[in-house]
């Protein structure tokens, strides 16, 4: 079996993400900001199609991910929504346990990603 030709693939996650939309409202991409994701991203935002997308913020990103946030602005004009953790509860993380303790234990890593990415 061989691979349907790229434009072809594009069509077809055109015609799912309008269905998405369509029949999933309110519907939300919830972006990496990885190469799959501008992809997606670039399908929603060239089609208008009314799907929210974010991306979490954990403040550990590097500098080169939050450029692709400002270049989706300066590209589409869109404001990807920012999703951060409560700074009060990462201080405290800090603070009792360093910077980096998530490499020091999985309770510890655990810790971390639930405020981080959960709460």
């Amino acid at each position: 079996m061989t691979a349907a030709p790229p434009q072809e693939r594009i069509s077809e996650l055109e015609r799912t993400l309008i269905r998405a939309a369509l029949e999933h409202a309110p519907a939300a991409l919830a972006s990496s900001l990885a190469a799959e994701d501008m992809v997606i991203t670039d399908v929603i935002l060239r089609n208008k199609l009314d799907i929210d997308i974010f991306s979490l913020d954990t403040g550990r990103l590097h500098t080169d991910t939050l450029e692709v946030i400002a270049a989706i602005r300066e590209r589409y004009g869109y404001a990807v929504r920012i999703v951060r953790p409560d700074p009060a509860a990462v201080a405290d993380y800090v603070a009792r346990f360093g910077r980096d303790a998530f490499y020091e234990s999985v309770e510890l890593r655990k810790r971390c990603c639930h405020i981080r990415k959960v709460e």
